[in-house]
């Protein structure tokens, strides 16, 4: 008897929290992109160090950024406006609320990547990583 009303009692709280209704926890896409395009997020950084393979640089946007030793200063600069954006993006179309939520910032990620960060970004680091790749080739014939 006592199995069957623990059974009962655990399927009326499933049910129950089931049923009951979610906080909203949301992503809401921007009107529009341009306050998270390159233009609008210019960084200039300044190394700090060196470890290992990687090179740290401080942002003027504020924070730290490490990236590989082989990436040029173009590079790096791409990287850290990309963080600069995704930040400012994250803040900007995510509840503060759902700040911590994982599925909430997997979706806003995902929307950022195919609409921000993959067209206007990714394209930009491809050129500054060939242009740093063809001055070194150019340095190493030298």
């Amino acid at each position: 008897m006592q199995f069957v009303q623990k059974t009962l009692a655990a399927v009326a709280v499933f049910g129950f929290l089931a049923l009951a209704p979610k906080a909203s926890a949301q992503f809401t896409a921007p009107s529009s992109i341009t306050p998270f395009l390159p233009a609008s997020n210019v960084v200039t950084v300044k190394k700090i160090t060196t470890v290992g393979s990687y090179t740290i640089y401080s942002c003027s946007m504020g924070g730290y950024i490490s990236v590989p030793t082989s990436y040029s200063l173009a590079a790096v600069q791409v990287v850290a406006s990309s963080n600069c954006s995704w930040t400012a993006f994250k803040a900007a179309t995510v509840a503060p609320g759902s700040q911590t939520n994982g599925a909430v910032l997997t979706q806003a990620q995902n929307w950022w990547n195919a609409n921000v960060n993959y067209p206007y970004y990714a394209p930009l680091l491809a050129a500054a990583n060939s242009a740093g790749s063809k001055s070194a080739a150019a340095i190493r014939r030298r």
